[in-house]
């Protein structure tokens, strides 16, 4: 009962932790809004007491374990918290779209329209500020305008929602009328500048803000991307293109346009699309979950992070196949990778798990994006963007050629390090091979690692243990985290000559790099006393750090040992 009542103890302050930073920046517009706003107010309250009255049962519970204790009170606590979240969900009303008289839509003092997807978009002002008039394309099916208009009367509330004002007439042209986006999309910044890390974050931040507030309505958006996210003039992230956007207990929007889409896609809902030709399988397709929700949020956080669209070069039927058996697109950390990429990548790896049950809740993506802020982010006051046009500008300003002087001989380019693990990937060991050579050969650690593989198994090159020994502590010893747990392992080896100091030396360095493997190794190690003293809480621990980083054989432990690992934080 201890070790259940600890890990509700957990899974409350992590709840308590969401609650206190993911509202940041809702106000109050309207009495529903202060009636939603007062709910999950007491809904923090509420956690509060709950996570003190735990203290006070955990401690009794310890110090006397035969102690009967009614937990009356725990459960009407409880049960209160579910009724209130019932609440703040239960916000639909039946309303009409505000109308806004075309005489409230003054002219900017430039013209200005942009494209949008089949529509000509206008700049005007509308109460002083900017907004964009989107033409409504057809009203022939109204019903379905206006709900998609009530889902958007729901969200005006949260700042991270592009913000809609209402309907309106433009020379006789039905408009919906939003908030304007100076930067355009998320996709539009990121083509035309370099995003720097500590933006990155910030902004996945924000989207993940907006996506908790969807969810607390019991809306999922089925269609994220970078392209529906506009960007405001002071970098604030906007959730938009609500087209596919359905409450959760909604009937499944049937997939018709999944070229669109197809690059964010769950693999749960590639299989539907497998089956479209099938009817009577067609019949029986998953429906769109939270789950579904939370991969396409982790191929956004992909798109971010590397600036380009998931699986560009991929075909439609190459897309599908390659989710469907596991395949995921490149997390290309690289040698001396900033600390913030290496845990943005493993906020990727945990949202975009093959397994949907596996995928963290959007709670805890939220805390663990919000802890990447805090440490990295907050106060530092970097440069957000680098307009690429520039960047390159910047580069030859003065043009100085030592070529001038000296005759210099023709050099071959390397090819990309993304190459030669894709060829890996497809068994092409020596275009690989000849890869990582040329990027070892000018000092690249990463690339040294692999070479060291290569030389372990036997890959287009002799097998060689003692070379490739000696490739993992040259790379071990740079930092690389995959080529400490290698070289720990080599030591084992060894026979007769184990090293057990060296050995747990490098596990534990690869271990403070959040190697997954390192973790599993050595929570293991602590479980049962290997080569360790034995520490079964931090056993435990390491085996949860490596679960968050869907190290297989850690999860089916503790889901065998039904201990809770989407809560690694301690109090």
């Amino acid at each position: 009962m201890v070790k259940d009542l600890e890990i509700l103890h957990s899974d409350m302050i992590e709840m308590k932790k969401f609650l206190d930073n993911v509202g940041g920046g809702i106000t109050s517009i309207d009495d529903k809004t202060k009636e939603v706003i007062a709910n999950t107010n007491e809904i923090k309250i509420q956690n509060r007491k709950i996570i003190l009255q735990n203290k006070k049962i955990i401690k009794i519970l310890h110090e006397d374990k035969h102690t009967s204790l009614d937990f009356t009170p725990l459960n009407e606590e409880l049960n209160n918290i579910f009724e209130l979240k019932e609440r703040v969900n239960d916000q639909d009303s039946k309303i009409e779209a505000k109308r806004i008289m075309p005489s409230e839509l003054k002219d900017t003092s430039q013209y200005i329209i942009r494209e949008g997807n089949r529509v000509i978009i206008k700049k005007k002002i509308y109460k002083e500020m900017d907004v964009a008039c989107k033409p409504i394309v057809s009203m022939d099916n109204i019903q379905k305008i206006q709900k998609h208009l009530a889902i958007l009367e729901k969200l005006n509330i949260c700042p991270y929602i592009i913000q809609f004002h209402g309907l309106s007439k433009i020379d006789e042209e039905n408009v919906m009328v939003f908030e304007w986006a100076e930067h355009k999309t998320l996709r539009d910044l990121y083509l035309g500048f370099k995003i720097t890390w500590e933006a990155k974050v910030s902004i996945a931040r924000d989207i993940c803000r907006g996506l908790a507030f969807l969810h607390s309505v019991n809306i999922l958006h089925h269609n994220l991307k970078c392209e529906h996210i506009l960007m405001t003039n002071n970098m604030l992230p906007k959730i938009s293109n609500f087209d596919f956007a359905r409450e959760f207990n909604a009937a499944t929007h049937p997939i018709d346009n999944f070229i669109d889409i197809i690059h964010w896609l769950a693999p749960e809902k590639l299989e539907c699309i497998r089956h479209l030709k099938d009817p009577k399988k067609r019949e029986n397709n998953n429906r769109y979950t939270i789950q579904c929700e939370i991969f396409s949020f982790g191929m956004l956080l992909w798109e971010l992070g590397y600036q380009k669209k998931p699986y560009e070069n991929k075909t439609l039927t190459g897309i599908l196949e390659h989710v469907l058996k596991g395949g995921r697109e490149t997390l290309d950390i690289g040698l001396h990778s900033n600390p913030i990429k290496k845990e943005y990548c493993a906020i990727i790896k945990l949202a975009w798990n093959q397994k949907p049950s596996f995928r963290p809740g959007i709670r805890h993506l939220f805390n663990m994006l919000q802890d990447l802020y805090d440490s990295h982010v907050l106060e530092k006051g970097f440069p957000l963007l680098h307009p690429i046009n520039q960047i390159e500008k910047s580069r030859n300003v003065v043009d100085l050629d030592i070529s001038k002087y000296y005759p210099t001989p023709s050099f071959t380019p390397l090819t990309p390090f993304e190459e030669g693990l894709q060829a890996d990937k497809a068994c092409n060991h020596e275009k690989a091979w000849k890869c990582f050579e040329q990027h070892a050969n000018i000092g690249d650690m990463l690339a040294k690692y692999w070479q060291g593989l290569y030389y372990l198994q036997g890959y287009h090159v002799e097998k060689n243990p003692i070379k490739a020994k000696e490739l993992f502590k040259e790379a071990a010893d740079a930092g690389i985290s995959e080529a400490q747990v290698h070289y720990a392992f080599c030591l084992l080896d060894e026979n007769d000559k184990k090293d057990h100091i060296e050995f747990l030396k490098y596990l534990k360095m690869a271990a403070d790099n959040n190697n997954a493997m390192a973790l599993y190794n050595l929570g293991t190690m602590y479980l049962f006393g290997q080569l360790v003293e034995k520490d079964q809480n931090k056993g435990i621990k390491y085996l949860k750090q490596a679960a968050l980083k869907g190290e297989p054989k850690s999860m089916k432990f503790l889901e065998d040992s039904n201990i809770a690992f989407l809560s690694v934080h301690e109090e």
